[in-house]
């Protein structure tokens, strides 16, 4: 499924992507800098895509967080931490 970046300023779509096989639930910037951006999604999967590189005719992600067992549903702005 499609991850989309609004610009809220120009309220206009800047980047829509498909970024999952599955429903994407929540995306969020690294840090103020907009660089990094995070996807989730029901496919279990955390996608991490690089703003300098991303390519909407072929998004590839520069890193994956595998493992979950259910449904990405939220990831906090600035969750740099390992648990």
């Amino acid at each position: 499924m499609a991850a989309s970046v609004i610009d809220r300023e120009q309220n206009k779509r800047t980047l829509k992507i498909k970024a999952h096989d599955d429903d994407v639930n929540t995306v969020a910037f690294a840090d103020s800098s907009s660089q990094l951006l995070f996807s989730g999604s029901d496919d279990a999967l955390c996608k991490v895509w690089g703003r300098r590189t991303l390519r909407e005719d072929r998004p590839q992600p520069v890193g994956q967080l595998s493992g979950h067992r259910d449904g990405i549903t939220f990831i906090p702005r600035k969750a740099m931490h390992v648990i």
